[in-house]
């Protein structure tokens, strides 16, 4: 995708906006992700069973007629200022400076429009807007990850796994778990989780509960910052290192 030349001086100027800054710095710290800060304060509390983002009217008198999102089981009005943030957001990416990964609901085989996460097409420059303090390896080895399957030309989503189950009291319990990458290219589809370590128990089984709950029999792959050799548990996900993935183009097929 080009810029056309008349845009150019808008992305300039935006750059300069400092708000545009704030964005950027947010996205540096958060993990990515636009936080439901940006949103205000919740009105209401969302219909039952919502749990991603759906866009409705409020009636609420002192919101009237004002369109609303649903994040989490709240309700939070669409004002003019977030309406701002999402054509900032939009131009960045259009500058190439970061990349948009959507979230996909791998069960229903279907798109939704929760919030999605940012990358940085370069993190140079994440690292540059924080002047280099709050170095997260983990948030940085995600972004890396990334940023490797677009360069292998693959379409990079972020997978939503549906858990539900009834509890011992007969409640309902209604889960919703991440898979951090799923990557497609043509009829090749892997389910990649980046985890800087996983030595601690609770930390494998969390980085694992997403993956083990997908049906299907395309690849399902944990990929850690420690270097060792390639193994395979008794469920069939695969480990591999940071490593041998960024200096192995056909790592993700030989797994």
């Amino acid at each position: 995708m080009s810029v056309e030349p008349d845009n150019k001086m808008k992305y300039i100027k935006l750059a300069k906006n400092t708000v545009i800054a704030s964005i950027l710095i947010t996205l540096s710290l958060s993990l990515l992700e636009i936080p439901k800060s940006y949103f205000g304060t919740p009105v209401g509390i969302a219909d039952e069973g919502t749990s991603d983002i759906t866009f409705a009217k409020i009636e609420d008198k002192d919101c009237q007629n004002r369109e609303v999102v649903n994040i989490d089981g709240k309700r939070y009005v669409i004002t003019d200022s977030n309406k701002t943030i999402a054509s900032y957001l939009k131009y960045l990416e259009e500058s190439f400076l970061i990349e948009k990964s959507k979230r996909f609901d791998v069960k229903g085989k279907k798109y939704i429009e929760t919030p999605s996460k940012y990358y940085f097409v370069d993190i140079g420059i994440r690292n540059s807007l924080i002047n280099f303090r709050q170095i997260e390896k983990t948030h940085i080895m995600e972004n890396i990850i990334y940023t490797e399957l677009r360069r292998r030309g693959f379409n990079v989503d972020v997978g939503i796994v549906e858990k539900r189950k009834i509890d011992e009291k007969g409640k309902k319990d209604y889960r919703q778990l991440e898979v951090d990458f799923v990557a497609n290219k043509g009829s090749d589809k892997y389910y990649i989780q980046s985890a800087y370590s996983i030595e601690d128990n609770n930390k494998k089984e969390q980085e694992l509960q997403s993956l083990l709950n997908i049906s299907d029999n395309f690849k399902k792959m944990v990929i850690v910052y420690d270097s060792f050799i390639k193994w395979q548990d008794d469920n069939g996900i695969i480990y591999i290192s940071i490593y041998d993935f960024l200096l192995n183009e056909n790592s993700l097929k030989e797994a």
